[in-house]
């Protein structure tokens, strides 16, 4: 294998798949100039029924967290900028929702994250559970108070 190939590996077949689903969404998007959250949201509704609510349970959860946070489409995900600066990002994936903010409290919330992949600067939340709330809202203020934000 080629060695700029060897990081697929690393994923799943369905994962790869999924991604090359948004990336193709994002092309089409782009060229019609309609990348806006209502699109965002209409393409997250051909996710599976129990992934929609998955979603739907994290983007409230960054949302009480940072109220005053932007939602946009950056980084081919749904992201949360305060001020201009990110504080929080995730992706929807066949298996997990994995939220990209963290590079903050992997320490901090060492016991609570124990039961949840985690890797530098991501942590995945199994579509078999509820995502949860109250964690993901710590994360993120304490992203925001180190970004000094908040």
């Amino acid at each position: 294998m080629a060695p700029h190939l060897k990081w697929i590996g690393v994923f799943e077949k369905s994962d790869i798949e999924e991604l090359l689903s948004v990336w193709l969404f994002l092309i089409v998007a782009q060229r019609n100039q309609i990348v806006s959250m209502d699109k965002l949201n209409e393409y997250f509704s051909t996710f599976p029924e129990q992934t929609q609510l998955r979603i739907e349970e994290m983007r409230s959860a960054i949302k009480a967290a940072s109220p005053h946070a932007e939602e946009k489409f950056a980084s081919k995900m749904p992201t949360y900028e305060v001020k201009g600066k990110r504080v929080a990002y995730f992706a929807a994936y066949s298996k997990y929702i994995a939220l990209y903010a963290m590079g903050v409290g992997q320490e901090e919330f060492a016991e609570e994250l124990s039961k949840y992949e985690v890797s530098k600067g991501t942590v995945k939340f199994p579509l078999t559970e509820p995502i949860p709330a109250e964690l993901v809202k710590k994360i993120v203020k304490l992203k925001v108070k180190e970004a000094g934000l908040g």
